[in-house]
């Protein structure tokens, strides 16, 4: 008999708002969003644990963390009009962003036309801005991933050939039946490893395109990647173990026309360089 138990993520859609997008750089039409884990069984909810309130933009689909007392108003939850939005939830909001925008609008003339410390501030914002979204899908709960369920597939059906061979195969052959359950159990092994790996690979794989479009304008060196990413692991935060250099440096080549550029060290470390 099979009892059905899950863990899921339930989303209340609060309202529509207007605000800036680190990821995008740029004012954004967002959801505001309620997050709770639900722990249920036979479909009866047996708790509720609140993950915490969210804004998601409508263009990136990056979910960042938010207070509700920032906006004067909720729209609509299928209202998505940039100006209504701005008219309706934050009327002030150009004129907040006003030196913002000037700062993205000097990026785009010109990626290293910025000063050090803005363009550090600016490099390491979309880290910051990213770790709510991260911390929140490692609250999600553990699920099954196609890793996980092919692993689990795999050692059921060696379990299953297993007695099925000793029973079926000619003498000569029996000495198969053991590799076969070994299989099984390396098989269960790698089933285990990877249905625990779940929550945080799926939010890397989440999070890794939203940063390389955020840092994609600015261009950045491997070392100021290498230096984002050893700050974040030094405030120990979840994302900071997340990422991996080789990996972003991928994405921001597959987001952007050009790319990444290389530090002198870099070029000098090449072969044939």
């Amino acid at each position: 008999m099979f009892i059905h138990w899950r863990v899921h993520r339930v989303e209340e859609v609060v309202g529509s708002v207007a605000d800036f997008c680190p990821i995008c750089r740029a004012l954004r039409a967002f959801r505001f969003v309620k997050v709770e884990r639900v722990s249920e069984i036979l479909f009866v909810p047996l708790s509720r644990t609140a993950l915490g309130r969210f804004v998601r933009c409508l263009a990136c689909g990056a979910t960042l963390a938010a207070d509700d007392s920032q906006y004067a108003a909720f729209a609509g939850a299928k209202e998505d009009d940039l100006e209504t939005l701005i008219a309706t939830t934050r009327p002030g909001l150009r004129a907040e962003r006003a030196e913002r925008l000037a700062l993205e609008e000097r990026l785009r003339r010109s990626p290293d036309g910025l000063a050090p410390a803005q363009r550090a501030d600016l490099l390491f914002e979309p880290f910051e801005a990213l770790e709510a979204m991260v911390r929140s899908r490692l609250k999600e709960g553990i699920r099954f991933d196609a890793y996980s369920g092919l692993g689990c597939g795999g050692a059921v059906a060696a379990l299953v050939a297993g007695p099925w061979m000793a029973r079926k195969l000619p003498a000569p052959w029996q000495w198969l039946v053991g590799p076969v359950l070994g299989l099984a159990i390396a098989l269960g092994a790698y089933t285990l490893f990877e249905f625990f790996r779940n929550p945080g690979r799926a939010a890397g794989k989440r999070v890794l395109p939203l940063l390389a479009r955020a840092l994609a304008p600015l261009q950045p060196l491997q070392e100021e990647l290498a230096l984002c990413i050893y700050h974040c692991r030094n405030e120990r935060w979840k994302i900071g173990r997340l990422v991996r250099i080789g990996r972003l440096r991928a994405e921001l080549q597959a987001v952007s026309a050009a790319p990444p550029r290389s530090s002198p060290r870099d070029a000098a470390a090449r072969p044939g360089s």
